[in-house]
C-alpha cells in the first residue's frame, strides 16, 4: 500500500509539474524522475535513505578497524591515529581489550549491523517497487476512464497494454535502481572518508581514479538510455501489431494471409531485438571494461607507494583495499544509474500516457438531475471528426417510451449520433435537450447510469454468462440475470448450455456465436431496467428468426423505457414508433412514423 494519504492528488500535481520545453539532457530527465519518486513517496524515501546512511556508518566502523587489526596481528601496538583511537575506545566502552579477537569481533559486529540495515532498506525498496507499479497502473486506468471518449477511441490498445504491463514494472524498477545507486554512493563517501583518515594521499588518488573511470565509461551509460527509450517504442509497436493480428486471426487464416502478417510481426520483433541487443551490449561493456581500467590506473599508484613512498605496509594494504572499494562502488553506482536510465524510457512512456489522458479529462457537466419523461430533442446538431463533417444541422425528436430507429448505410454517422445522445461526444454546433434541459447541464454520470448501452461490437469478458450480464451491478441475483436474458431473447440458448447461466463464455466470448454474444450484451443493458436503451446495430449478426425475436423483445420492453436504435437494416422499422433516415452527408433526409 502507498503511504501518501492522497495518492491521486499527489500524482496529478507531480505529473503536471514536469519540465517544459525541449528534450532535456539525461541527468535532468533522470533527476526529474527521481524527484517524482521523492515527492510522491516522501516518508518511504526518507526511511530508506536513513537506513542506508546507518548501513554506511556501520561499514565505516568496520573498515576503520582493519588498520589497528593489522598492526596488532603483526605484533605492533595500535598507533595514535584516528582509526586506532576509534577502535580502541569502542572496544573499551564495552569492556573488550584491543586484541585480535576483540578487533575481529568489532569488525564482524559492524558488518552484521551494515547487512541488517541494508536488508531493511532493500525490503522497503521491494515494497516500493511493487507499490509504484501498482499506482502507475491504477492511475493510467483512472485517467483513461475519466478522459473524453475521443481520446480513448484514438488510443492504441497495444500502447495501453504495454504501458499497463512492461512499462509500469520497468518504471517502478527505476526506483529500485535509484535507491541502489544511492546506497553505492553512500558507500563511496564512507570509503573515501576512511581512506582519507588512513592516508590522505591514497584518498585523493582514489577519488581521482574513480572520477576517471566514471567519465571513461559514461558513453555506455548514455547508450543504454537511448536503447531503453527505443525498446519502449519498439515494444509498443510490437504489442499493437500483435493485438491487431489476434483480433483478426480468423479472417487472416480464412484468407490464407498468415505469411504477410507473420512477416510484419517478424519485422517489428527484429527491431525490438536490435534495441534489446544494444541495451545488453551497453550493460555488459560497462562491466567488462571496469576491471581493466581500474587495474591500469591502480597499478602505477601501488608501484609508486611501494618503491618511492614512505607508507608503512599495514597502511598501504588497508589503503589499497579501500582504493579498490571506492572505485568498484563508484562503478556499481554508475551501473545502477545506467539501469535507471534504461528504465527511464518506460517510466516516461507510461507517465506521458497518463498526462495525455489527464489533459483530455471529460468535463464534469452540470448538476441538474436527469429526468426522461417527455423525450430527447436534437436541435441543429453538427459534428466534425477532424476535417470531415459527420453530422450536419441535424434536428430530430426521440419521444419517451417509444422505439426510435435511425437507419442509413455505413459511414453516415449513426454511431456518432448515439455517442452524442449518451454524452460520450459533444456537438460542435447545436444542442441536445432531455425533457427540455440541455444535456450539457445534466449530471453526466447520473445520466449514464440511466442508460443501457449495447455497442456495435459487444465485448464479453472471460468468465460466466452470469458474470457478463451482471457486470458492474452489485447484488444482482441469478433470478435478475435470468429475467434480463429472457427480455433479451437469450434465455433459451443460455439454458441449453451445460452449466446454464454459469457456463464459461471464453476469451472475449469466443465460445459463443456473434449473435449469442450480442444478445448477452443486450441482457446486460436490460439488467438495470434503464430509462434509455441505446442499441448500435443490434441485429447485424443475427439470422432472420433471431432478428425477429430481438424485434419482439424491443416491442415488449414497456412504456417506461425509451429505445434508440441505429441500424443499416430496415427490419426494426416494423416495431418502431419513429424512423429517421440518414443520408451520406450526415443529414436527415426524411422520416416516417410506423402505424
Amino acid at each position: 500500500m502507498t503511504d501518501p494519504s492522497n495518492l491521486t492528488s499527489l500524482m496529478y500535481m507531480s505529473f503536471l509539474r514536469r519540465p517544459r520545453g525541449g528534450r532535456k539532457s539525461d541527468p535532468v530527465r533522470v533527476g526529474a524522475m527521481t524527484a517524482w519518486f521523492v515527492r510522491t513517496y516522501p516518508r518511504r524515501t526518507a526511511m530508506l535513505v536513513g537506513l542506508l546512511v546507518l548501513s554506511g556508518l556501520a561499514e565505516g566502523v568496520g573498515l576503520l578497524t582493519l588498520l589497528p587489526l593489522l598492526r596488532v596481528a603483526t605484533g605492533a601496538e595500535p598507533g595514535g591515529g584516528v582509526a586506532d583511537a576509534l577502535a580502541v575506545e569502542t572496544l573499551r566502552s564495552v569492556g573488550v581489550p584491543a586484541s585480535v579477537g576483540g578487533l575481529l569481533s568489532l569488525i564482524v559486529a559492524a558488518l552484521v549491523a551494515k547487512g541488517l540495515f541494508r536488508w531493511l532498506a532493500m525490503r522497503r525498496v521491494a515494497v516500493a517497487v511493487t507499490g509504484v507499479a501498482r499506482d502507475l497502473r491504477v492511475q493510467l486506468a483512472r485517467t483513461l476512464l475519466e478522459a473524453r471518449w475521443s481520446h480513448v477511441a484514438d488510443s492504441r490498445a497495444g500502447v495501453v497494454t504495454s504501458a499497463m504491463g512492461r512499462e509500469a514494472l520497468w518504471g517502478a524498477q527505476a526506483y529500485r535502481h535509484a535507491c541502489t545507486a544511492l546506497a553505492a554512493l553512500l558507500q563511496v563517501v564512507v570509503y573515501t572518508l576512511v581512506v582519507l583518515v588512513v592516508s590522505w594521499r591514497m584518498g585523493v588518488a582514489a577519488v581521482a581514479v574513480a572520477a576517471l573511470v566514471t567519465l571513461g565509461l559514461g558513453a555506455f551509460v548514455r547508450l543504454a538510455r537511448r536503447a531503453g527509450i527505443e525498446m519502449t517504442h519498439r515494444s509498443r509497436d510490437l504489442a499493437s501489431r500483435l493485438l491487431d493480428v489476434v483480433g483478426g486471426v480468423k479472417a487472416i487464416r480464412g484468407m490464407g494471409r498468415e505469411h504477410a502478417y507473420l512477416a510484419d510481426l517478424e519485422g517489428h520483433a527484429d527491431r525490438l531485438e536490435v534495441a534489446e541487443r544494444r541495451q545488453i551490449v551497453a550493460v555488459e561493456a560497462l562491466h567488462a571494461f571496469q576491471e581493466p581500467i581500474l587495474a591500469a590506473l591502480l597499478a602505477p599508484g601501488v608501484y609508486l607507494a611501494l618503491t618511492v613512498g614512505d607508507i608503512e605496509l599495514p597502511v598501504l594494504l588497508v589503503a589499497v583495499f579501500l582504493f579498490h572499494r571506492i572505485v568498484s562502488r563508484s562503478h556499481a553506482a554508475q551501473a545502477e544509474y545506467q539501469a535507471s536510465m534504461t528504465a527511464e524510457g518506460a517510466f516516461h512512456g507510461i507517465r506521458e500516457e497518463i498526462l495525455r489522458a489527464a489533459r483530455a479529462v471529460e468535463p464534469a457537466g452540470g448538476d441538474a438531475p436527469p429526468v426522461l419523461s417527455r423525450g430527447i430533442r436534437m436541435e441543429g446538431v453538427s459534428f466534425r471528426h477532424g476535417q470531415r463533417t459527420v453530422l450536419r444541422d441535424l434536428t430530430l425528436e426521440i419521444p419517451a417510451g417509444g422505439v426510435t430507429v435511425v437507419v442509413g448505410p455505413s459511414g453516415t454517422g449513426k454511431t456518432t449520433l448515439l455517442d452524442l445522445v449518451v454524452g460520450l461526444r459533444e456537438p460542435d454546433e447545436g444542442r441536445i435537450l432531455v425533457d427540455g434541459v440541455p444535456l450539457a447541464n445534466l449530471d453526466r454520470r447520473a445520466w449514464r447510469r440511466q442508460i443501457g448501452y449495447v455497442p456495435q461490437e459487444p465485448i464479453l469478458l472471460r468468465g460466466t454468462v452470469a458474470r457478463n450480464v451482471a457486470l458492474g451491478v452489485e447484488g444482482a441475483s441469478d433470478g435478475d440475470v435470468e429475467d434480463a436474458l429472457r427480455r433479451a431473447g437469450a434465455l433459451g440458448f443460455v439454458s441449453a448450455l451445460p452449466a446454464g447461466i454459469h457456463a464459461e463464455v471464453g476469451e472475449r466470448g469466443g465460445r459463443l456465436s456473434g449473435g449469442e454474444r450480442q444478445r448477452v450484451a443486450l441482457a446486460r443493458a436490460l439488467l438495470t431496467r434503464p430509462s434509455l436503451l441505446v442499441l448500435d446495430e443490434p441485429t447485424s449478426e443475427l439470422d432472420e428468426a433471431t432478428e425477429a425475436d430481438v424485434c419482439d423483445a424491443l416491442a415488449r420492453v414497456g412504456p417506461d423505457v425509451t429505445v434508440l436504435v441505429a441500424s443499416h437494416s430496415h427490419a426494426l422499422s416494423a416495431v418502431a414508433d419513429g424512423v429517421y433516415v440518414l443520408d451520406a452527408g450526415g443529414t436527415v433526409r426524411n422520416h416516417a412514423v410506423a402505424t
